[in-house]
């Protein structure tokens, strides 16, 4: 949703070796939390428009592809602006689903549902995605929406992560 607010799309493609999902999946209740809570602050931070917050949680290589940290913001804030002139509002937006954790040789990943509902000129409609989470040394977690990033899109931000891993597709339906 991030990525899709800013603009931000993917142009590469690594063909690094990867390992299964299922050699990489783990469970630690501390990144569990942490992941959690960041991707309760992040929509949050969408929902109230807070370009600010959004931005500090967003992943660095958004910020790269987006030229800057500065330009992804009034991305972001150009995105909220359109939202409102096309008289759409976001009432709800929340994680939909258990956080899957992977992990690979030097780096850990995070895969989390999200659902966002919507009213599109009085149409009320819901938008399913996900955020994927990384750890930042130095940063801690920062999250890329994971909407632009399906399937094998994602390895362009994160050439080790898993394969097979289970990202939801993204839709939209109506209510």
């Amino acid at each position: 949703m991030l990525a899709l607010f800013a603009g931000v799309g993917c142009s590469s493609f690594s063909n690094t070796p990867l390992q299964t999902a299922e050699e990489t999946r783990y469970n630690d209740a501390g990144d569990m939390n942490t992941v959690r809570n960041d991707v309760q602050v992040l929509l949050r931070a969408a929902l109230a428009r807070n370009s600010a917050r959004t931005t500090a949680l967003t992943h660095p290589k958004v910020m790269e592809v987006a030229g800057s940290a500065e330009y992804f913001r009034a991305a972001l804030e150009q995105s909220f602006e359109m939202f409102s002139d096309q008289n759409v509002t976001i009432t709800s937006y929340g994680i939909s689903g258990p956080i899957s954790l992977y992990r690979t040789k030097g780096n850990r990943y995070a895969v989390v549902p999200t659902d966002m509902e919507l009213s599109v000129s009085g149409r009320r409609v819901k938008s399913t995605g996900h955020q994927i989470g990384h750890y930042v040394e130095g940063l801690g977690w920062r999250y890329v929406s994971g909407d632009e990033l399906g399937g094998s899109k994602v390895r362009t931000f994160f050439p080790d992560f898993p394969k097979g891993a289970e990202i939801p597709e993204p839709g939209t339906y109506p209510l």
